[in-house]
């Protein structure tokens, strides 16, 4: 159901925790190096749910998919790998959830928080089944329940730098606190020129894009 972000103007689609989710098809990664950033919240009370998932049990992948969501009443997943770890704080309010994977290991922030991270990157992900948001891939469960205004996926991990770029340009967009001051050295003009990217494609499509 389309609606707004708890808070402020923001368009956002809302998902009932029972049957709603968005269909992506195949073909959203190639490589499971990536970046993922969305604005969300969440309303449910405990249990498994995700965001973004590509799970398919039909087609036998399950223990090798590539999922990002929250498990138990707080906790957050980045696929069966590296899940039960964190947790989301003042989750009914609008938060930034970034998600990475890649040479770098695995890693999850709320806002500029470092919630979970291992140094290992994920075991191989199968990519190939097809996308939704919303529920855990094909399962028919396994909902969310809240909102979600952004998603941004970027086929690569972004270094430090860049990912703070653009989670500051995004905090800045939806008037949301970062939760921690900046530390980095000022942004260089590779690292301007992402986040104003961002801002331009946020202004053409509030909800999703994918680099």
């Amino acid at each position: 159901m389309l609606s707004k972000l708890p808070g402020n103007n923001h368009a956002a689609v809302e998902f009932n925790g029972r049957d709603s989710f968005l269909q992506l098809g195949t073909g959203l990664l190639d490589q499971d190096e990536f970046t993922a950033f969305a604005v969300a919240t969440d309303r449910a009370a405990a249990g498994h749910r995700e965001l973004l998932s590509n799970w398919s049990g039909r087609d036998g992948n399950s223990t090798e998919s590539l999922f990002v969501g929250l498990t138990g009443e707080r906790a957050f997943r980045l696929s069966d790998a590296l899940s039960g770890v964190g947790e989301l704080q003042q989750g009914d309010q609008p938060f930034l959830l970034t998600a990475a994977n890649g040479p770098n290991g695995a890693v999850l922030f709320q806002g500029l928080r470092q919630a979970a991270f291992q140094s290992a990157r994920l075991p191989p992900r199968r990519l190939d089944t097809p996308w939704v948001i919303g529920q855990q891939g094909n399962i028919e469960g396994e909902y969310w329940h809240g909102h979600l205004s952004l998603l941004v996926v970027f086929e690569r991990q972004l270094n430090p730098d860049e990912r703070l770029a653009v989670q500051t340009a995004i905090s800045s967009r939806f008037s949301m606190p970062l939760q921690a001051q900046p530390t980095a050295e000022p942004a260089s003009p590779e690292q301007l020129a992402l986040a104003s990217l961002c801002l331009v494609l946020l202004n053409t499509n509030e909800f999703a894009f994918i680099d």
